[in-house]
């Protein structure tokens, strides 16, 4: 029978095997820091310009003593929209109705939704009406860049009790990568 004894390692070699272990776990966290460090982002830019609206006697039902058409809705695009540096990634876009919501009058609601052009073949969702709220909601989605997706506004609830005035509205477009 062979017996072993072990002996205590000598300075040296205990510093070599400190270093072994240390070379290890540095190892882990660069990788760790790594894999943080590849995180995607995407932008979203808006071109647009304000949109006004004028609501007369010639936008009545039937004239004098009925009340307006209702829903009103832009004709024109009042934003285009260019979403860029995905890297090919899909993406989420997400709207909001910023600013003081208490300065508009009391049942009229705005809401968005895309034109549904050919330039935006491959998008997903956003070609029904979404109504603005203060919280950021889905809107659509889509993979890879695109540079022209056109948005269409909608106002519901404007009658002739609404009290005549100049509104304003902010909006937040947000594109998430997941």
């Amino acid at each position: 029978m062979t017996s072993l004894a072990l002996a205590p390692l000598e300075d040296g070699a205990r510093r070599r095997a400190a270093c072994v272990r240390a070379r290890r776990a540095w190892r882990r966290v660069s990788i760790l820091l790594l894999c943080i460090s590849v995180a995607r982002a995407a932008d979203v830019s808006v071109l647009g310009a304000p949109w006004s609206l004028s609501v007369g006697s010639a936008s009545l039902q039937a004239g004098a003593g009925t009340d307006f058409l209702s829903p009103v809705a832009s004709e024109v695009f009042i934003a285009v929209l260019a979403i860029s540096n995905t890297g090919g990634a899909n993406w989420n876009l997400r709207i909001a109705r910023e600013g003081n919501e208490a300065q508009w009058p009391p049942g009229v609601s705005v809401s968005l939704r895309r034109s549904g052009g050919s330039a935006e073949a491959g998008i997903i969702d956003g070609l029904a009406y979404r109504t603005l709220t203060s919280d950021l909601q889905p809107f659509f989605s889509g993979t890879g860049d695109y540079a022209s997706v056109e948005i269409l506004l909608r106002l519901d609830g404007v009658t002739v009790q609404t009290p005549p005035g100049f509104y304003s509205l902010a909006i937040r477009y947000a594109v998430d990568v997941p």
